[in-house]
């Protein structure tokens, strides 16, 4: 238990962080479909629901019960992996908030980050061989390294770490 009570210690303000971005990102998202429904069609009811929901699964493994949680007890380390790494992405995606951006932006801007996102090197890291790469290899590195223990010491690392999964 003397693990789980330095793990509050160190953490306390990454769940704040945490907290205030993902209630920013709960605000901003039907901000700007309400405003771009007013230009293009109205957005669909669906992708607030799925942009809600990702963002419930990401606000869980970063505060709450399973958050606390996770520090000591594998299944819900595990629970907290699958809530960030499979669910979250997945409802995020449903809810195309990069379609919602590209809407919003003045279309200069909007051109830019369409040809950032078909970068070279954009293309080379969500290649499925390369993305497979990097998650099993994460995951080696992770578990089968000291970064595990390191992880649970340093707030910077384990916000690092959460985002590779994410």
């Amino acid at each position: 238990m003397a693990v789980h009570g330095h793990a509050e210690q160190v953490f306390g303000g990454l769940e704040a962080a945490a907290v205030i971005v993902l209630a920013a990102l709960f605000v901003l998202y039907p901000m700007a479909a309400l405003v771009t429904g007013r230009t293009y069609r109205k957005w669909p009811l669906h992708r607030y629901v799925f942009w809600g929901g990702g963002l419930a699964a990401i606000a869980a493994v970063f505060s709450g019960p399973l958050a606390e949680l996770a520090h000591s007890n594998f299944r819900a380390h595990m629970a907290s992996h699958l809530l960030l790494g499979m669910l979250a992405p997945l409802l995020l995606l449903y809810a195309k908030p990069v379609t919602l951006l590209l809407r919003t932006l003045s279309i200069p801007a909007a051109r830019k980050l369409s040809r950032a996102l078909k970068s070279r090197s954009i293309k080379l890291v969500s290649h499925p061989v390369a993305a497979a790469f990097l998650n099993i290899g994460g995951l080696y590195v992770l578990y089968l390294t000291g970064l595990f223990e390191a992880m649970h010491r340093s707030e910077w690392l384990y916000a690092f770490i959460h985002l590779h999964v994410f």
